[in-house]
């Protein structure tokens, strides 16, 4: 955790108010993206692609490389962060998204095993792709772009049942990378 207790008056709602203390994540602690990763990134954000604001879903630090608030998605809806959290319980109420790290045991869950560490991670994952589908919706766009068809994940934000779900209450798009790419223009 890094706490800070930095003190000043800050203006909310035309009211000041004072803000004496900070929790969350000690960033520097983050060792960094995979390669992998780190790679598609740099070539994400080579091609104009700008990262959407995510909830710090499981309170862990980010990593250097998305640090750069510039790196961002800009907006002007002040609707969007309420939407986004209103999306992500909508997708945990379906019983995906966080809802699977809940049934997986959430942060007790028993680990040791390899049977058991894949099921955590499987949870972490499924997690993930909730707050990735309620950031998309949550900022508008039109398309989301994804070869995960949950194929291997029962119940999932992208099992066919809840694409449909979302196709028909939030009109989202699904296209796989290279439907994207046929799309566009030569």
């Amino acid at each position: 955790m890094d706490v800070q207790f930095p003190f000043s008056i800050v203006m909310r709602h035309g009211q000041p108010h004072v803000h004496f203390m900070s929790i969350g994540p000690d960033d520097k602690r983050h060792p960094g993206l995979p390669e992998v990763q780190s790679k598609k990134l740099k070539s994400a954000l080579a091609a104009g692609i700008r990262l959407l604001r995510g909830a710090a879903w499981l309170g862990l630090p980010s990593p250097a490389e998305i640090r750069d608030p510039t790196l961002f998605a800009e907006t002007k809806d002040n609707e969007r962060e309420q939407r986004q959290i209103d999306l992500a319980a909508r997708i945990e109420s379906r019983g995906v998204g966080k809802a699977a790290f809940d049934a997986a045991g959430g942060w007790n869950a028993a680990r040791g095993t390899t049977s058991t560490e894949k099921v955590f991670l499987k949870a972490c994952a499924e997690w993930a792709d909730g707050e990735l589908v309620a950031a998309h919706i949550a900022y508008r766009n039109d398309i989301l772009c994804t070869d995960d068809r949950a194929r291997s994940a029962g119940l999932s934000i992208f099992d066919t049942a809840n694409r449909t779900w979302l196709a028909t209450e939030f009109g989202v798009r699904f296209a796989t990378l290279e439907q994207l790419r046929d799309q566009l223009p030569d």
